[in-house]
């Protein structure tokens, strides 16, 4: 199932845009279309991601067996879902918002454009959902009750969130953009995984201080997320590191202990990188993704049947071991904020 959505302008007229739905050679306003539920989670994501994000969406249909909220993958032109995911409720969300999105000039060194519409969401779909937990392509999800997290309490706050993992280690000091700027705020949220109050987010004008924003300029490293972090200037909810946790490579140890519901694996390298280069990601991520991406025509498959990946020298693991100790009172210090993973702060 496609839907198509055309974009009718930028600054603030997300929320109002005309909006198309194509089913099976059907058209009709996505306006009347059946709204199955009030809340969804989605992704974003063009062909050359679209793998992963698929396994993210079965792993989210196998986790949740009776789902109250919608599934979608969201992009700029129409992607392929495989029948099962359409069966399982699955759908292409297309956005043709192309135009307006090369007019803005958005950088895209290590993106495509259709991470971008992150940002767009919720004016496109103000009148179909009022919760929406955006996820990258590049998350893993091991578990977690996602429909309980799209329902918790996040105060008068229109994004909930977690810290980037930069935040983790300097948790009481500016970072990045706010460190170059000279912001003097400590909270820093990633992008990876944002849980979006719809209603909130478009009263609070969001998408249009990201548009003035990205057209004042703007150097940042994370291109969205810097952008999106100095409009909000820490007013966001914060969500427990296990909604979007960030050191699954870097700290394969504190993975283990924490047991995270969403492993976001992000940075370089990638599971499906693994047959390339060393890594430390856990056997069982890396063969889920070889056989995910065991397709015809899919960029990102394996180059070998052989399973498990390149793994690091013994003397790497000691001393990744050693750097673990060197952090263990910042990792404490994140994972007590959060005895109960379904309350956010606010």
């Amino acid at each position: 199932m496609n839907s198509t959505i055309r974009g009718g302008g930028l600054v603030g007229e997300a929320a109002v845009c005309a909006c198309r739905f194509d089913c099976q050679g059907n058209t009709e306003s996505l306006n009347t279309l059946p709204v199955d539920h009030r809340k969804a989670v989605g992704f974003a994501v063009d062909r050359n991601f679209l793998g992963p994000a698929l396994l993210a969406a079965s792993q989210i249909v196998r986790l949740v067996r009776r789902r109250d909220f919608d599934l979608f993958i969201a992009s700029l032109t129409p992607l392929d879902i495989p029948l099962a995911l359409k069966e399982a409720g699955v759908r292409n969300l297309v956005i043709d918002v192309g135009d307006e999105m090369r007019d803005l000039d958005l950088k895209i060194a290590h993106l495509s454009h259709a991470a971008y519409l992150r940002i767009w969401l919720p004016g496109i779909l103000a009148n179909r959902y009022e919760r929406i937990l955006y996820l990258d392509a590049d998350i893993f999800c091991a578990g977690g009750d996602i429909s309980r997290l799209l329902d918790i309490q996040i105060g008068s706050h229109a994004v909930a969130a977690v810290l980037d993992k930069a935040q983790w280690l300097t948790p009481d000091e500016p970072v990045l953009e706010f460190e170059r700027y000279g912001i003097p705020v400590h909270r820093y949220l990633n992008s990876g995984a944002l849980l979006l109050d719809v209603a909130r987010y478009n009263e609070q004008k969001i998408f249009d201080l990201f548009v003035a924003r990205q057209r004042k300029g703007v150097e940042s490293q994370f291109h969205d997320q810097g952008i999106l972090n100095l409009v909000l200037r820490g007013n966001f909810a914060q969500l427990s590191p296990v909604w979007n946790w960030q050191w699954t490579h870097r700290y394969p140890v504190f993975t283990k202990l924490a047991r995270p519901f969403l492993l976001h694996l992000s940075g370089l390298p990638k599971p499906w990188q693994a047959h390339e280069q060393k890594t430390r990601f856990p056997r069982a991520i890396i063969d889920a993704y070889q056989r995910s991406l065991d397709q015809p025509d899919e960029p990102l498959a394996f180059e070998t049947d052989h399973s498990g990946g390149v793994r690091e020298p013994f003397v790497d693991q000691i001393n990744n071991l050693g750097g673990h100790l060197h952090v263990w009172s910042r990792y404490r210090r994140q994972m007590r904020q959060f005895p109960d993973p379904y309350r956010a702060l606010y």
